[in-house]
């Protein structure tokens, strides 16, 4: 139009209706008002606007638009004035920051007619304030977003103009730098895949070095897409960027990391546990770690270790960050000898019954077996975390492919530990191999194959074990040792094993197991032990009237004379 500046607002043909502020005008002049300004939505959403803006913004329609519109005009309109303030009101809510210098840069939108174009295109020119929207024949005035984009643009735009050449330490304006710095077009826009990582690189190491000012950075600093930049290079995906952004940005990092991450709150570490996994890559030789060449100079097997040692300072109080964490550790303390050895090093020092059968039962579920052996044999110098770890092989036997082999460890073991409660965790080993019916254990030949009968401390520690012991306990009758109460050693762990039963709704298995231990006393004619069992089953049924019925056939079958039931 002539005399109207490029980009600015062309001159109203006459003058504007202003409701709330918000100004309405047409490029052409028409007889009547293509709307009413007195209508109370109108009034509402102009209010609504000048509320938000904090100051006065002018519409103008392009006249070429009313043939289109003119029987819905009114609600085009107000359908554009709220969807600027909603658009207004999400950008002062998401992005503080693009709101506060560009809201008052909007003083003006102007809708024009293009027949040749074929959907909404929007432009913002800051100088001259002006939002300038090309409408086709269809679609409502304004897009919701339109505004919100147009000036989330205009404010990268001016982010380039103030920061483009300006280093970290530099910055004044800190907070406007750090969106500069994280925004993705700075590394994505018309760049190639090694273009985009070498910039990334290079924001990366700016914002370590900005972190001491910026609070937000931390955050930011160990977001997943930041620690996936570095594992898509570790594990292949990428290729390292040629130039030195990458290495600048890990050095960093890293640093930055190892003097931060402690720090963290649980949930951030917990996200971290996982982001900075490494997938072992094809070409990795077998045995070797996955972490080798990951992250130089941090030590993540030592981080989770740490936060495993919160857990066993906590008493055990298992969260997700803990789980998560252990299982961490010992997937990758397990991926080769040297990490193995590491982490049997960090399990004698915690001498922590409950964390060594973690780490057991995963080297039964993952390791290769001489693997497997060779931690278990590495713990054996201290006893309450090799029967721990005794413990866990026993009841994960359906990981264990060779089973024989077990056995004959077993058998080596029962030679080199002498104590009761070594001997206890082997014969819960043993006992669980034939429970499981894996192998067929020669409780007769036991003695001349192990070295020795099982004496009365070894069967109380093997009792000492739980509900399992109790119930095999009649497998290994032949291998026991002669000259002392069976009953003596058997009775005061029945309590337990009862209380367990009814918890569990179990009463039939533990009367079966009793009754196997009663044909065993029966066939030694051990009348002394029967009585003394007898005597103990009267006691349970007297103090527990509950179990009266559940106990009847087993205080028959141990009463005396019975013997020739069983």
């Amino acid at each position: 139009m002539q005399g109207t500046v490029v980009g600015s607002v062309p001159p109203p043909a006459q003058a504007p209706v202003v409701v709330n502020n918000v100004s309405i005008a047409f490029t052409q002049k028409t007889d009547e008002l293509p709307f009413d300004p007195r209508a109370a939505r109108l009034q509402a959403a102009t209010q609504q606007l000048t509320a938000l803006a904090g100051h006065p913004i002018g519409f103008q329609f392009d006249m070429a638009l009313l043939p289109q519109w003119r029987s819905s005009f009114d609600e085009a309109l107000i359908e554009a004035i709220e969807t600027v303030a909603r658009d207004l009101e999400r950008l002062r809510a998401d992005k503080p920051a693009v709101f506060a210098y560009a809201d008052p840069l909007l003083e003006h939108v102007v809708c024009t007619y293009s027949a040749a174009a074929t959907s909404h295109e929007a432009t913002f020119d800051a100088d001259h304030r002006v939002l300038h929207i090309s409408l086709p024949s269809w679609g409502p005035f304004v897009q919701r977003g339109t505004v919100f984009h147009a000036l989330e643009q205009e404010y990268s735009a001016e982010l380039d103009r103030r920061f483009a050449s300006v280093e970290p330490e530099q910055a004044k304006d800190v907070d406007a730098y750090f969106d500069y710095m994280t925004s993705g077009r700075r590394w994505n826009s018309g760049r190639s895949e090694a273009e985009s990582l070498e910039a990334r690189g290079v924001n990366i190491w700016r914002i370590v070095r900005l972190a001491p000012r910026v609070a937000r950075a931390r955050a930011w600093l160990v977001s997943h897409d930041v620690v996936q930049y570095f594992v898509r290079v570790y594990e292949g995906t990428v290729t390292v960027p040629p130039g030195p952004g990458f290495r600048h940005a890990e050095a960093a990092w890293i640093a930055w990391l190892n003097a931060n991450i402690d720090a963290l709150d649980a949930s951030t570490q917990l996200g971290l546990v996982r982001d900075l996994k490494v997938r072992k890559r094809q070409h990795v030789a077998e045995g070797e770690a996955q972490l080798a060449a990951a992250f130089p100079g941090f030590d993540y097997v030592g981080w989770v270790e740490r936060i495993t040692d919160r857990w066993i300072a906590g008493g055990h109080r298992e969260g997700d960050l803990e789980k998560v964490a252990m299982q961490s550790l010992f997937e990758y303390a397990l991926d080769s000898d040297a990490s193995t050895k590491r982490l049997t090093d960090y399990l004698l020092a915690k001498k922590d019954a409950a964390l060594t059968k973690g780490a057991m039962a995963d080297a039964v579920a993952h390791a290769p077996y001489a693997r497997m052996v060779l931690m278990w044999r590495a713990v054996e110098r201290d006893p309450v975390v090799w029967q721990a770890a005794t413990v866990a092989i026993s009841d994960d036997l359906g990981r264990v492919h060779d089973k024989s082999l077990l056995v004959d460890e077993a058998r080596r073991l029962w030679h080199e530990h002498a104590t009761p409660a070594d001997r206890g965790a082997i014969l819960y080993l043993l006992t669980q191999i034939e429970a499981g019916v894996y192998e067929r254990i020669n409780w007769a030949e036991f003695p001349r194959s192990f070295g020795s009968r099982i004496s009365a401390p070894e069967l109380s520690s093997l009792l000492d074990r739980g509900w399992d012991s109790v119930w095999d306990s009649h497998q290994l009758w032949q291998a026991l040792s002669s000259g002392w109460s069976r009953a003596a050693i058997i009775v005061p762990h029945l309590d337990a094993y009862f209380d367990q039963a009814r918890s569990s709704g179990r009463m039939g298995q533990a009367n079966d197991a009793v009754k196997r231990i009663v044909s065993k006393l029966c066939g030694e004619h051990a009348a002394s032990d029967l009585a003394t069992l007898h005597a103990y089953l009267q006691r349970r049924r007297d103090s527990h009237p509950s179990e009266e019925k559940d106990l009847e056939t087993v205080l028959y079958d141990s009463s005396p004379g019975h013997c020739s039931s069983n």
